[in-house]
């Protein structure tokens, strides 16, 4: 077997020893020529059923101008010359037409050079691949950056470069600093609120309702009666249904077993965990599913809820006479800010919300320096031109797909073996194929004139054979040969 090759790859010189076959110490056949006789150089792919085949008879085969340096051989032939008999008595120059190293999907090409006198067949497989062995940056694989780590366009390390991960890190910690609190909580939010609150007092309106300094928000209810405040009384939102949930996880909540049989029923409405563990959350239902009463939420739980959480299920959109409680601050702030303000129409509540799932979903609570941090650890570990990935543990995810490639494989059929003498180093594909047409197949024991095992294909043509002798006290196997 050669070194691999990238499919397609072009300019291939193959350099191959060639053994006498009259002497038993493995030495190397010298004096060959591009037109000995009965020089025969056969080349297949891996997927083809016919041999691309070069001769001295036919006249298809050249000698080599100048060795090492690949020449493109004349069409339909090959080039063959002798590197240097007296050195590297046996070693052999061929130069084939590109089109035999890039044949579709083939995984390796073997070529066979036999037929000449006292020439022992030589086989040669040479790998071909999808990467290219012979490209020290990325190997030949498009989906890698074409350059250096740390350089223009190369994957990012910490150190000054295309992307300079330090100068990212002290930028961030900058914002930190002075930009951002360790914790973006609702506190942060009313104690901001409160400021434009008394920056703002001209934008309230000088009409208020007279009974706007009664209105009055309480633990218990956790709502605003604005009918109240308008002076006209509204009732709340009524709850849709309510339970005791059988349980939870992340992003889930099992509602209680009585609850409507039809699937998506709750699709857009919202779930608000009024008791038990993980009280005082709500969120949408994305999904509902009947069978297991289990309703999909959006976004995911900061507590998950279990058996002792108790729900109400509201509808989604309330009416505007009615406004859920987050704080009784937030909710004079909303009711006296509009998207006029400075706060660019994004109202106190909304923003809350997203920091609250900002700190929920980030990882180490939202603080970009942090996240950073964890990202210079996890690119360090890739190292320089990616020295670092050359021990990446195995993922039991693959597991399945591995399994299901190697099923395909295994359940693919395979041709039968050609003319021609079995190789010493085989590939399973190979020798599977030939124990099997050996155990299936016609096997003749020629008895008449030279005695021999032969092994037949399937249409019956001979495509080994294994000479026989017994002088009487040891009966003897040769190796096979070509049939």
């Amino acid at each position: 077997m050669l070194l691999p090759y990238k499919r397609g790859q072009t300019s291939i010189i193959l350099r191959v020893k060639l053994r006498n076959s009259s002497v038993t110490t493995g030495a190397g056949l010298t004096g060959l020529l591009f037109s000995s006789t009965g020089l025969i150089i056969s080349t297949i792919a891996s997927n083809e059923a016919t041999a691309t085949t070069y001769t001295a008879a036919g006249s298809t085969t050249e000698t080599i101008t100048t060795l090492g340096t690949y020449a493109a051989p004349t069409a339909t032939k090959c080039r063959f010359k002798e590197v240097d008999a007296t050195n590297h008595p046996g070693l052999y120059e061929i130069h084939l037409a590109d089109a035999r190293f890039a044949v579709a999907n083939a995984r390796h090409l073997l070529v066979s050079i036999s037929g000449a006198t006292n020439l022992a067949q030589c086989d040669v497989l040479v790998p071909l691949t999808d990467y290219d062995p012979y490209d020290a940056v990325r190997a030949g694989l498009t989906a890698l950056p074409n350059a250096a780590a740390d350089a223009a366009g190369g994957l990012p390390i910490s150190d000054a470069g295309g992307l300079d991960m330090d100068a990212i890190l002290v930028d961030t910690n900058s914002l930190n600093d002075t930009k951002i609190p360790d914790t973006i909580s609702l506190a942060n939010i009313n104690a901001e609120g409160d400021t434009a609150l008394t920056d703002y007092d001209a934008v309230v309106p000088a009409d208020l309702p007279t009974n706007f300094a009664d209105l009055s928000i309480t633990a218990t209810s956790g709502r605003v009666d604005v009918g109240s405040w308008l002076g006209t009384a509204v009732t709340a939102l009524p709850a849709l249904s309510t339970g005791t949930a059988q349980a939870g996880a992340a992003g889930t909540i099992t509602l209680a077993a009585g609850e409507v049989a039809v699937d998506d029923y709750y699709n857009g409405t919202r779930v608000v965990l009024t008791g038990g563990t993980g009280a005082g959350q709500s969120r949408i239902i994305t999904d509902y599913f009947n069978g297991s009463k289990i309703a999909n939420v959006s976004p995911n739980w900061a507590t998950n809820p279990d058996g002792t959480t108790t729900y109400e299920i509201q509808a989604a959109t309330a009416d505007v006479t009615t406004i859920e409680r987050v704080d009784a601050t937030d909710q004079i702030r909303d009711a006296i800010l509009d998207d006029a303000t400075r706060f660019s129409g994004a109202s106190i509540a909304a923003i809350v919300a997203d920091t609250n799932e900002l700190q929920t979903d980030w990882a180490d609570g939202g603080r970009l320096d942090l996240i950073v941090d964890a990202v210079l650890v996890d690119t360090a570990e890739i190292g320089a031109a990616g020295a670092g990935l050359t021990a990446v543990p195995w993922n039991e995810n693959w597991d399945a797909e591995v399994e299901s490639e190697v099923n395909d494989a295994i359940d693919t059929a395979i041709s039968e073996l050609g003319v021609g003498a079995p190789t010493a180093t085989p590939t399973i594909r190979t020798a599977i194929m030939l124990m099997y047409m050996a155990l299936r197949n016609k096997l003749v024991v020629q008895t008449s004139g030279t005695d021999a095992l032969e092994v037949y294909n399937d249409a019956g043509t001979k495509i080994a054979q294994k000479l026989l002798t017994d002088d009487g006290s040891d009966y003897t196997e040769a190796e096979m040969t070509s049939g």
